[in-house]
């Protein structure tokens, strides 16, 4: 029973003491009764302050139990709200990043700086690599075309991997953009030849004229599929994908907007393209360094351009290898 049942007991029994009449044989005085009654009253009044002061008790514990509660309530909420935090962020590490986010991923890693007093004096490319990839986390993975530089070189060619680099440069600065270290490296390699690409998840040593659209589109492989997607983005991630640019033309309207619906499994850039242009009925045209996408009349006239300029690059080239041979002791 509580304490506040036992109050309300007590003064039950009081009242009702005070309200029997006197039996027979207990007679009192009319002062003693009146005392008795007095004394009774007295302890009703008590019992009545002790009732209020229970009560004041009562409220105040109810008060305090609210606010336990809410303080609870507004715990549990953040506790809930940092958990959810945490598997969305796991979630979006499961999640696979689409070829546009590991190209974005690779740019800004190339952009990071770097230390340089590890470059300062001649080592070998594969050591410089292993460098370069210690100083920005492993997050971007190196890969070699070996075959580029063999078709390009021959095959007494030195291993690209195998030639000594350094940082040539005086007064390097102590932390440089990795992108600019890396040029500075591999222009030193391969006799001047070599470059690198940026592919969807690594980067790739190769030379300079298999990293030309016109050697590229027939080479690089894709694996992909599209399922009913607008052709303008079809062609922002073939070009993440294969590292070659592809433009697309702003003039062809609505017709960049074409739903796309295709499985390649690997194919080349070049069969990926006709695919995807001739569903959108479109036309590309492969220049020097990047694909242009546009319409059938306005990609005729593009080719003729392209091969005039080609024509114009050769003949150039042949002049600065004449140039190179006759200043050659």
């Amino acid at each position: 029973m509580s304490r506040l049942s036992i109050l309300i007991f007590a003064a039950a029994i009081i009242g009702i003491s005070v309200a029997m009449p006197q039996t027979v044989g207990q007679e009192k005085s009319t002062g003693k009764t009146s005392d008795e009654v007095k004394d009774a009253l007295k302890r009703i009044a008590e019992l009545e302050k002790k009732l209020v002061e229970q009560n004041r008790e009562l409220r105040i514990l109810q008060a305090e139990t609210r606010e336990r509660a809410a303080i609870e309530d507004d715990k549990v909420r953040r506790d809930r709200a940092v958990e959810l935090e945490r598997r969305n962020i796991l979630i979006k590490e499961i999640q696979p990043l689409t070829p546009h986010q590991k190209t974005q991923s690779t740019l800004k890693t190339l952009q990071q700086p770097i230390e340089t007093k590890g470059l300062q004096e001649k080592l070998k490319l594969a050591t410089a690599v292993d460098y370069l990839g210690d100083q920005t986390g492993y997050k971007v993975p190196f890969v070699l075309d070996r075959d580029a530089f063999v078709a390009e070189l021959g095959t007494d060619a030195p291993e690209p991997f195998e030639e000594e680099v350094s940082l040539v440069l005086p007064g390097s600065p102590p932390k440089m953009p990795m992108e600019a270290v890396l040029r500075q490296l591999l222009a030193q390699v391969g006799k001047g030849h070599a470059t690198y690409v940026i592919r969807s998840n690594h980067i790739e040593i190769t030379t300079l004229k298999a990293s030309l659209a016109a050697h590229a589109i027939h080479q690089v492989p894709i694996t992909m599929a599209f399922d009913q997607r607008p052709v303008k983005q079809v062609l922002q991630d073939l070009t993440d994908e294969s590292g070659i640019d592809i433009h697309l033309d702003p003039n062809v309207g609505k017709m960049g907007d074409a739903l796309i619906a295709a499985t390649f499994r690997n194919a080349t850039l070049d069969n990926a393209l006709v695919t995807v242009t001739e569903m959108a009925n479109l036309k590309y045209v492969v220049l020097q360094r990047n694909v242009f996408v546009t319409t059938a009349e306005r990609a005729k006239v593009l080719r003729q351009e392209e091969q005039d300029r080609a024509k114009h690059r050769a003949s150039i080239e042949i002049i600065i290898k004449g140039k190179r041979l006759e200043a050659r002791p």
